[in-house]
This record gives C-alpha cells, sequence and structure tokens, in this order.
C-alpha cells in the first residue's frame, strides 16, 4: 500500500510540473523617460501621450532577454484608488507582452512639509495624493509615486506588479513644483527611471493538482498508520 501511495503522488508531481506554463515574472528596470506633473495630478510622459524607455541591464527573468530594446509607458492621472487601462506598458521586440494599470497607491510621507520654506531634507506627499516628494537641497529634488496591475504574455493567468517611477528634477524645490501645480501649469521633471517586480500567480490548475497532492500524503499516511497498527 505504501508503494502505491508514492506512485500516486509522483503521477502527480509530474502532471502538475507538465501543466505549469511559464508565467510572466522577474524584475523589469528601464530608464530614458522625462515626466512632467500637472493639474489634477496628471502624469505626463514627454514627448506627449506616451513615451519610449529603454529596458537597462538589472532586469531579470522574463526582461532579462530584452536588455537594450525599448518599450513604451502611457500618460495617466495618479489618483490613488482604481486606475485601469490596458496596455499601459508595452514592448516594441515582444507585442504580446504588455502590463495593464489596475491602481495607484496613496504617497507615504506626511504633509507637515508641504507648504514649508524650502530646505534641505524636507520630504511632502500633498493630501489624497500619489506622490512621494523630497528636496535633496535647495535646488533638487526627486518626485515618486507606486503603481500596481498585471501583466501578461497573453497565455495562461497574469501575473502581479508593483512598479515605482522615480524623477529627478533641478532648478527647484518641489515648492515649486507644487505652485506650478496649483496654477494649472506642468512642472517637468527629467532623468526619470522605473522599475517594476513582476510576481508569477500560481496555475489554478496546478493549484487543484497540488492540493490533490495534499490529500494523497494523507491519504498515504493514514494507510501507514493503519497497516502499522495491523
Amino acid at each position: 500500500m505504501q508503494a502505491r501511495g508514492l506512485v500516486f503522488l509522483g503521477l502527480l508531481t509530474v502532471a502538475a510540473g507538465s501543466m505549469q506554463a511559464d508565467a510572466v515574472s522577474g524584475t523589469l528596470k528601464a530608464t530614458g523617460l522625462t515626466v512632467s506633473l500637472g493639474p489634477g495630478w496628471a502624469v505626463e510622459f514627454l514627448p506627449a501621450n506616451s513615451a519610449n524607455f529603454i529596458i537597462t541591464a538589472g532586469s531579470t527573468g522574463t526582461f532579462a532577454p530584452l536588455v537594450t530594446t525599448s518599450g513604451k509607458i502611457n500618460d495617466f492621472t495618479a489618483i490613488p484608488g482604481p486606475s485601469v487601462q490596458t496596455n499601459f506598458v508595452t514592448f516594441t521586440s515582444v507585442p504580446n507582452l504588455s502590463f495593464t494599470l489596475e491602481s495607484i497607491s496613496p504617497g507615504v510621507f506626511g504633509s507637515a512639509d508641504c507648504n514649508a520654506p524650502p530646505a534641505a531634507g524636507q520630504t511632502c506627499t500633498p493630501p489624497g495624493t500619489a506622490f512621494n516628494l523630497t528636496n535633496t537641497s535647495l535646488d533638487t529634488g526627486t518626485v515618486s509615486f507606486t503603481i500596481r496591475g498585471t501583466a501578461s504574455d497573453g497565455t495562461g493567468t497574469p501575473s502581479s506588479f508593483e512598479g515605482i517611477i522615480n524623477a529627478s528634477f533641478s532648478g527647484a524645490t518641489y515648492q515649486d513644483l507644487l505652485a506650478n501645480v496649483a496654477n494649472g501649469t506642468f512642472f517637468t521633471a527629467r532623468a526619470a527611471s522605473a522599475s517594476f517586480n513582476v510576481t508569477a500567480t500560481p496555475e489554478p490548475a496546478s493549484m487543484l493538482l497540488f492540493g490533490a497532492g495534499l490529500f494523497g500524503v494523507a491519504l498515504l499516511r493514514r494507510r501507514l498508520v493503519r497497516c502499522s497498527q495491523g
């Protein structure tokens, strides 16, 4: 009876392995973007509407073979909460691979220094926004925001991703950025980069077989107990 149980478990293991597809996973690192922030917390990638980026070293998994190739990211409004946009990120050399934007995360800094006189080391998240603003000096700073969604190559279950977009600005403080947005004009940051961590979602069929495998383990254990008691 022990041998039968082991054979049963072995068949489940082979079946689960054979039914799993290679889901999209890994880290995508990209650079070459220029970002403008404007009225209503619009994020505009220049030159207009959408912008190309270059996939850089440090990318792993699905994205490692794409290093030095290009992709495209679309504009969006960075208000925290659900924000669905299909084909949000696409890839020139792999047209069936794309990201879907699903939500935007709230910023994590407080708002106490948002209206304070500029100083190095200040941080600010304007209330109700996605932006993390930092004054790295009296005339330089950074802005970042976090987005989430799914990645898919058109087969299997989409994978989930978390992406962080960072941009630096010079000749200004984040107080200047906030003043521009409040006045209804765009503020342009430069040297923007993005990092997306993509986590593969297990295939449902594989999870079912995994559960059946656990049932088989329990069944085998019960049989072994009976044999030892007999």
